[in-house]
Formats: structure tokens, C-alpha cells, sequence
């Protein structure tokens, strides 16, 4: 399960996502169980906490074709 939030133009939007996510020939797979769709991500280690997504083929349709995202680990306590 990933919770996502996302912040654009000021607004916050959060929502969670099940699924299923691999790493397959050095590419992040990540299939969304309500959809059955599949994104592909190239990948880069920013740091030992950050992680650079950008999308190599979206299985929705999505309005930026661009789309990157960065994402941070979370140490459990």
C-alpha cells in the first residue's frame, strides 16, 4: 500500500494506492490493483533517503507525458 500526497498550485491531496511494485530489467513496474494497469519508471538513488521517478510509460492516460515525482524515505520509529 503507498499513501500518496501531492501539492499542486497550493493545493494538498492525499490518497492511498494497493498494488503490486518490482524492479524488472533496472525499471520500477508498478501495477494498480483497481486498474490493472502497469507504470514503468526509470529510476536514480538522489540520496540514501531520495529516490527520482520519471515515468517511461504510464498504463493510464495521463495528461503529462513529462512526469517525474521524488520519493523520501520514512524511518520507522
Amino acid at each position: 500500500m503507498l499513501l500518496f500526497t501531492a501539492i499542486e498550485n497550493g493545493e494538498v491531496e492525499s490518497f492511498t494506492e494497493k498494488g503490486q511494485w518490482w524492479i524488472e530489467n533496472g525499471e520500477f513496474h508498478e501495477l494498480h490493483f483497481n486498474s490493472g494497469k502497469t507504470d514503468v519508471y526509470i529510476y536514480s538513488f538522489i540520496d540514501e533517503n531520495h529516490l527520482k521517478f520519471k515515468a517511461k510509460n504510464i498504463g493510464i492516460s495521463f495528461e503529462n507525458s513529462e512526469y517525474e515525482f521524488i520519493d523520501t524515505k520514512i524511518e520507522d520509529e
